[in-house]
């Protein structure tokens, strides 16, 4: 019932994640197994052409009640969804995929509340997370920062995205090397 994807930061879990849940939405084969998705990010930050932004972010397991609530409320509009717990009493019987980005952010701090909250789910209600940290009682899937080549041809995807068709090999090979081979620095 619960997912995460584990990985540093900048490795491109949220990106996968999106793209997954896009690939999902439009799926003929997966209109049977899941009848709506929730997603709901604790992101708290953004790297900027200045550095990293602090941004508002959801901040506790009530207030990532609160947001699937308010998504809930527009998907099943309805019904009358009075709290989150209604909606679980409500829906108990819809599969809902619930995503939360950047759990680590309340994990942190209250990882046993968001295993509550987990448990807390209806039976068909699934849970996939993206975290920088490890997550107790999830099937974890990690992710791995890019090994060299595919590194280099980012770099050099951006470079020609921004019109720089004059670069050589090893600036690009240097760019990744300090970057980590981490697509974010990259």
């Amino acid at each position: 019932n619960l997912i995460a994807i584990v990985a540093p930061g900048g490795i491109g879990k949220t990106a996968l994640i999106l793209q997954f849940l896009k690939d999902l939405s439009l799926s003929p084969n997966w209109s049977n197994k899941i009848s709506s998705i929730i997603f709901c990010t604790l992101k708290n930050e953004r790297l900027t052409a200045e550095g990293i932004e602090i941004i508002e972010a959801i901040n506790g397991i009530d207030q990532v009640k609160t947001s699937i609530l308010e998504d809930l409320l527009v998907i099943y509009p309805d019904l009358e969804l009075i709290s989150f717990a209604d909606a679980c009493t409500k829906l108990e019987n819809e599969k809902i995929l619930v995503c939360i980005d950047n759990l680590e952010t309340l994990l942190v701090n209250s990882q046993e509340e968001f295993i509550e909250f987990n448990q807390s789910l209806p039976l068909y209600w699934r849970v996939i997370v993206t975290s920088r940290i490890s997550v107790d009682s999830a099937t974890t899937v990690p992710l791995q920062s890019l090994s060299k080549r595919p590194a280099v041809n980012l770099c050099r995807s951006y470079f020609k995205k921004r019109g720089i068709h004059d670069f050589k090999l090893e600036d690009l090979e240097l760019i990744a090397q300090r970057a980590n081979n981490n697509p974010l620095a990259i």
